[in-house]
C-alpha cells in the first residue's frame, strides 16, 4: 500500500510539476507580449516579400535569363515617347536606343491598306528591351513575339505561325548556300529556295507576275557572307537561321534582321504585292559597344 501511495504522491507530484512547468512557459505572455511576438514575425515575413519582390524586379543576368541576354540590355536615360507609328517604327526605335547590346528582329507583318498596325511608344528611362517589347505588344494582342537566340527576336501574328497557306511556313526538304550575302537572301528568298519561287509562281496574278519590286531599308542587300546547310525547315527557319549566321560578322560587318509583308487585297478592291525587307536596327554606336564587349575589331 504504501509503495502505492508513493507512486500515486509521485505522478501527482509529476504532473502537476508538469502542468506548473507549462503554464509557467505560457503565462508571462501577455496581451502585450504577444503583440510584440506577432509584429516581429509579420517584420520578418514582410522582409521576405520585399527581398522576393525586388528579386524579381531586378534585371536577370545573361546567364539565368530566359529571354536571352540581348534583352536584358536597357535604354538610356531619355523617356522613348511616340504617338502612333507603324509596328516596325517603334521596334526600331526600341532597339537603337539600346545600350550595351544590340537586337536583331525577323518579323511578319500583316498590312491593311498598305498601313502597318499602329501603336504608341511610351518606355520610361533605363527600361530592358524585354520591358519595352511588353509595353509594344500589349497594344497589339494579335501580335506575339519570341527570342530565338542571344540577339533575334521572332515577331508574328499568332494566327499566322500555324497557317498552311503563309509561305513562311512552307516546308523545306534542304536549303543549301555557300558563301552567299545574306541581304540577297533576306530580300530576295525566291532566289534561293526553289519550292518558294514555284508557290509564288503559281499563286500570283498576271499583273502581279509582271511587276516585282524589291525593297530595301537600311543598307543596300549585300551583307554578310553566310553558309548554310538546313534540313526540312520551313521559309521562317531558313531566313531566322540566316540572321543568326549574321551575329558572326560582328563588328567587322552588321548583322541583318528582316520583315516579310504578306500580299493582302484591301476592302477598296485594290491589291497590294507582297514583300521582304531587311530590317536594320543596330544602335548608332554598335561598333564601340563592340569593342566594350572586347571582340576585335579586324
Amino acid at each position: 500500500m504504501r509503495g502505492l501511495e508513493v507512486r500515486k504522491m509521485s505522478t501527482y507530484k509529476f504532473r502537476r510539476k508538469e502542468v506548473h512547468t507549462d503554464w509557467g512557459n505560457l503565462l508571462p505572455c501577455t496581451l502585450e507580449e504577444r503583440v510584440r511576438r506577432l509584429s516581429r514575425t509579420g517584420l520578418l515575413l514582410l522582409l521576405l516579400l520585399l527581398c522576393i519582390a525586388v528579386r524579381s524586379t531586378t534585371p536577370r543576368s545573361w546567364a539565368s535569363s530566359r529571354a536571352g541576354p540581348s534583352l536584358s540590355a536597357r535604354t538610356g536615360s531619355a523617356p522613348l515617347k511616340a504617338r502612333q507609328v507603324p509596328l516596325t517604327q517603334a521596334l526600331k526605335m526600341l532597339a537603337v536606343n539600346l545600350e550595351r547590346d544590340y537586337i536583331l528582329f525577323g518579323g511578319e507583318v500583316y498590312r491593311d491598306e498598305g498601313k502597318e498596325p499602329l501603336v504608341d511608344v511610351d518606355i520610361p528611362p533605363y527600361s530592358d528591351a524585354e520591358e519595352g517589347l511588353r509595353r509594344i505588344f500589349a497594344q497589339l494582342p494579335p501580335y506575339t513575339f519570341a527570342v530565338l537566340s542571344q540577339h533575334l527576336v521572332s515577331v508574328y501574328p499568332k494566327k499566322a505561325i500555324d497557317d498552311p497557306t503563309d509561305p513562311l511556313n512552307l516546308k523545306i526538304r534542304s536549303f543549301d548556300v555557300e558563301g552567299q550575302r545574306a541581304g540577297l537572301i533576306l530580300t530576295w528568298p525566291e532566289r534561293f529556295i526553289p519550292e518558294l519561287k514555284a508557290r509564288t509562281s503559281s499563286s500570283a496574278s498576271e499583273d502581279e507576275k509582271t511587276h516585282h519590286i524589291d525593297i530595301y531599308v537600311g543598307s543596300v542587300a549585300g551583307g554578310p557572307t553566310v553558309t548554310l546547310h538546313l534540313k526540312d525547315v520551313t521559309v521562317r527557319q531558313i531566313l531566322n537561321a540566316v540572321s543568326e549566321a549574321t551575329e558572326k560578322s560582328v563588328p567587322r560587318e552588321e548583322p541583318m534582321g528582316w520583315v516579310y509583308s504578306p500580299a493582302a487585297r484591301s476592302p477598296s478592291g485594290k491589291g497590294e504585292v507582297e514583300y521582304w525587307r531587311l530590317f536594320m536596327t543596330l544602335p548608332h554606336n554598335w561598333l564601340e559597344q563592340a569593342r566594350g564587349r572586347g571582340q576585335n575589331l579586324p
